[in-house]
């Protein structure tokens, strides 16, 4: 499965700079982060309900497919 590393924009807005890697499964027409790896609490979360908000979930899914993005090309 393709991989993404990209540091977290969670962290990042309070002053931390954590890389993450964010495993992707290709399902046309789209790409779905189905895990993410790295030395913070939104990594260990990500995916739970009662973990995050829906908007820090999303902020780490668009920063995982736009790090994936720009590594294709």
């Amino acid at each position: 499965m393709p991989h993404s590393t990209f540091p977290c924009p969670l962290c990042r807005d309070v002053g931390r700079v954590v890389m993450l890697e964010a495993e992707l499964e290709p399902e046309p027409p789209l790409v779905i982060v189905t895990d993410l790896q790295g030395g913070c609490e939104h990594a260990a979360t990500f995916g739970e309900v009662e973990g995050q908000t829906i908007e820090e979930a999303w902020m780490l899914i668009e920063a995982a497919l736009d790090a994936a993005s720009r590594a294709a090309g």
